[in-house]
């Protein structure tokens, strides 16, 4: 069962359903054995990253880095890691694959410190990957000709201090895409919870073996 996607605000207040948000609630649609890839979409993202109009719809900015995420366990001074993210934290997760065979998983969740955060992670097929973290902005934005509309959320990677700009939509069919820092899109499959959150556990493996 595909959950309608709808906007995470950053000040952790659900606004109200939008075609072109990014969810919350259970997420029942299984993406195992996917194979998603970026054959839909395929405009691509920075063609328009400067053009459009937006709509904001994050309410009170929020600095995206004012939280801390860390690789290590969750401790005294706030910090805490994607090891520490439960199923019930987790609002949406989006599974794609690249044409390479590289699988992607997009993912917002609620932190411990009760503050919203978007992750990006990036499995490759040798093993190796990134995982991108963050507290975020949202606004929505219309692309160019197509008239797509995107959920565009800003913030900064607390593992590198690098700000990001990613989005995602759903298309009326509940069709589902994302695009990461580069621009690129992706089709998507919807993740279940307990998938985002083994995910979420090679997440925590690549940080390690990146020296995060």
């Amino acid at each position: 069962m595909k959950n309608k996607l709808v906007t995470i605000l950053v000040t952790g207040v659900l606004s109200v359903s939008v075609l072109a948000g990014c969810g919350s609630g259970s997420n029942a649609s299984s993406a195992s054995g996917a194979s998603a890839s970026s054959g839909s979409y395929t405009e691509d993202a920075s063609s328009y990253a400067d053009s459009g109009s937006y709509e904001d719809v994050s309410g009170d900015s929020v600095a995206s880095a004012s939280a801390s995420v860390d690789t290590a366990s969750t401790s005294s001074d706030g910090t805490f890691s994607l090891g520490d993210i439960t199923a019930d934290m987790i609002q949406t997760g989006l599974y794609a694959k690249d044409d390479n065979g590289n699988e992607l998983v997009f993912a917002l969740f609620q932190g411990p410190d009760e503050n919203n955060y978007v992750a990006l992670i990036t499995v490759d097929t040798d093993g190796t990957g990134d995982v991108l973290c963050g507290q975020y902005t949202a606004t929505q934005k219309e692309s160019g000709d197509d008239g797509i509309t995107w959920t565009v959320l800003d913030g900064t990677d607390v593992y590198t201090g690098n700000s990001f700009s990613i989005g995602c939509v759903e298309g009326d069919d509940g069709s589902a895409a994302f695009y990461d820092q580069n621009g690129t899109t992706y089709t998507a499959e919807y993740l279940d919870a307990d998938q985002t959150i083994t995910y979420f556990g090679t997440a925590v493996g690549l940080l390690a073996a990146n020296g995060q």
